[in-house]
């Protein structure tokens, strides 16, 4: 399945005593659910992230 630690496996099903586990793929549902918001940036838009980091 490619698990490493801090993965969060989730149980789907159980039968006679067998777990059916699937891998939650956090980094890419968080993807699909900022692309579900459509949001548009201007033109001239540029990340910069020094700045996006700074405390």
């Amino acid at each position: 399945m490619g698990l490493k630690v801090g993965d969060e496996p989730n149980i789907v099903e159980v039968v006679d005593r067998t777990l059916f586990v699937q891998k939650e793929d956090r980094r890419k549902a968080a993807l699909e659910r900022l692309a579900s918001l459509n949001w548009v940036f201007p033109a001239d838009y540029k990340f910069d992230r020094d700045k996006a980091n700074e405390r």
